[in-house]
């Protein structure tokens, strides 16, 4: 989990990415332990503009509750 919380932290801070697809299916491990995320086709960069996102896109049971709730 510590590993896949760095993975993310790098997407959305270094990168300006936000996965939108993140489920159990679309995180891999490799032999030596290493977490990579697979799937970037819902991805998005984070823009000025596109701080309310909030549009349902991905996996129904590992959507946040924000987005649920409609909430930005």
């Amino acid at each position: 989990m510590i590993s896949l919380c760095g993975v993310l932290k790098y997407l959305h801070q270094e990168k300006s990415v936000i996965h939108r697809d993140l489920s159990p299916s679309n995180i891999l491990i490799d032999r030596t332990f290493r977490v990579k995320l697979a799937d970037f086709g819902l991805a998005k960069k984070i823009t000025q503009s596109s701080s309310n996102l909030k549009a349902f896109v991905g996996t129904l049971n590992y959507t946040s509750p924000e987005v649920v709730e409609n909430k930005p």
